[in-house]
Order: C-alpha cells, then structure tokens, then sequence
C-alpha cells in the first residue's frame, strides 16, 4: 500500500552560534520508509538535537496539537542526533499506513549534551559542544495522504470582488505558481499555498493560479476568465 506524504518547514526560533537545515521544503513520502538527511552548517560546534512529533489539526486558521494516540502511527528514527560540525547525517521517517487525511508537527529541537548522551547511553563524548548552541530549529509539517484518494476541488462563491475555492475532498490540494493582490495593497506573487481537505480559500476576482494540483495527476490552470461555481 502507498500514500502520499508531503512535509512544510516551519522555522523556530532557538538558541546561537549555529544551524540545522534540511534539505529541501518539501518531501513526498511515497513508500512507508523513507531517508533523508539533516545538516549542520557550524563549522565549530556539534549539535545535539531530539525529535519529539505531535498530531495536529487545523480548528479555523488555528493550528492544535496533542500527543500521538499510537506512538508507533509515525516515527523517526533516531529520535535523537549528533550532527557533527559541517556535516550530514541521516535520519528515517517510518509511517503506517492510513485510510484518510493525517497531519503531523514534528520538531527537531536542540538538548545539552549531558541529556543526549545518558539518553544514548553514552556519558563520556567529549567530542562536541553544548547543544544549547543551535540558532535554529525547525518545525516540520507533515501532510499524509490516504491510500485511496478523491479529489473534488470546487469554485462555491463568485462575485464580482472575489472567490472561494474549496477541498471536498480527501487529499491534500496543492495551488503553485498564484499571484494575486488583496485590496489592502500586499501582494503574492508565484505563491505556492495548501488547501486541506474541508479547507476553503478566499481569493480576490482577478487571481491567477498556475496550477491547482491534486496528487501527481491533474493539473489544472484556473483564470478569471474560466471562474464559474462548481468543480474545476
């Protein structure tokens, strides 16, 4: 069985004097192991980083979190690194199987070094710093897709000022490549923007969208022109 597993980066705030990165924005997560790899781009300091993943769920724009009802729904592993100065190490995210819509905030978050070697079983590595020096953490939001998927993306109000587009379906929505201004005067320009299932987007009239992706393969171009209420 496959699904679909798309990740957003969400920086946090930390500590100083160094950085985790990731490779890339986003991930598809096409099988139920996966590899990938995390840099640390201090040239000094080792960084010593925990992983600590929460169930989340979008109540109107509010993002809620809670402890995961199976531990063992969604891994990484190890939950605990060492990332040596300018350097990569791996790490895999293991996930079951599901039959609808999940959503995940997985933190990568800096401990002393104290705390991860009695967590390793290791007390005497002398070898790197406090990992009190992480500048930067991440947050990482995971989207996965149910194996059997329905795609029903609708138009349900139009007016001459604006429209409201609307996931009715199971999957994550994907809109690249928008550009459009709010009559505040800001403006986005090749945005790339998520709508969950039952989420809806307010857009103005005049909005261009690239692409509204749903899954790997329909792709559809929507422009003022073509705007009328029902699926696209």
């Amino acid at each position: 069985m496959k699904y679909v597993m798309y990740v957003i980066i969400i920086f946090l705030p930390c500590f100083s004097n160094a950085n985790i990165t990731l490779e890339n924005m986003y991930y598809d997560l096409s099988s139920s192991i996966e590899k990938y790899q995390i840099a640390n781009s201090d040239k000094d300091s080792a960084i010593y980083v925990k992983v600590v993943i929460k169930e989340a769920s979008f109540h109107g724009d509010k993002l809620v979190e809670k402890a995961l009802d199976d531990e063992t729904e969604i891994l990484v592993s190890p939950q605990r690194l060492v990332i040596p100065p300018l350097a990569m190490v791996p790490f895999r995210v293991i996930r079951k199987p599901t039959d609808q819509f999940k959503l995940y905030r997985v933190y990568f978050t800096p401990v002393s070094a104290g705390d991860l070697n009695v967590a390793m079983g290791n007390s005497d590595d002398k070898t790197v710093k406090s990992g009190l020096n992480l500048r930067i953490g991440y947050g990482t939001i995971f989207f996965s897709n149910p194996d059997k998927q329905v795609f029903d993306t609708r138009v349900i109000q139009l007016s001459k000022e604006s429209f409201v587009l609307e996931n009715r379906g199971n999957s994550l929505v994907t809109l690249r490549r928008m550009s459009y201004c709010q009559q505040d005067g800001t403006c986005k320009d090749n945005a790339v923007e998520y709508l969950l299932p039952g989420q809806s987007k307010t857009l103005p009239r005049n909005s261009f969208v690239a692409d509204v992706l749903e899954g790997k393969s329909r792709t559809v171009q929507l422009f003022e022109a073509q705007l009328k209420v029902g699926k696209i």
